[in-house]
């Protein structure tokens, strides 16, 4: 019944980055698309590997909950799994010309963005928490 519970877990977390990531990706494209892009809009197939990218980011999210890794660990394979999720099937996909040097330079570009964002989460619920306690 865990597996079944943790399987489950996996995949509504996958549906919740997929529509996140679209939403961002669709927003994203009408503001910088100009005045066609609401005709252009997204390929379908660009669209659909977002949702491996969503299952990705969501098993990293439960590789950082799982209480048996050490917590350096748990940290570290979360980046792993987020960023070879958005590469392999955000980034990769829409650039397939890009010449290595320019893959480096995203990895590291991505790397920054994600604990950035990491640092951002960490600080909300750590703040969040100390004033549910406060009450």
């Amino acid at each position: 019944m865990k597996t079944f519970r943790t399987l489950l877990a996996w995949i509504r977390g996958g549906c919740v980055y997929f529509t996140v990531i679209s939403l961002l990706m669709i927003l994203l494209n009408l503001a910088l698309g100009g005045a066609d892009a609401a005709t252009r809009g997204i390929s379908p197939t660009a669209f659909l590997l977002f949702f491996p990218c969503g299952l990705g980011i969501s098993a990293g999210g439960l590789l950082l909950k799982a209480k048996r890794i050490p917590a350096p660990a748990r940290g570290l394979l979360h980046f792993a799994c987020t960023l070879l999720s958005v590469l392999f099937f955000v980034w990769f996909p829409a650039n397939p010309t890009a010449r290595p040097s320019t893959a480096l330079i995203m990895l590291v570009a991505f790397s920054i963005l994600y604990w950035i964002l990491f640092l951002l989460v960490h600080v909300i619920k750590k703040r969040i928490r100390s004033l549910l306690e406060e009450d």
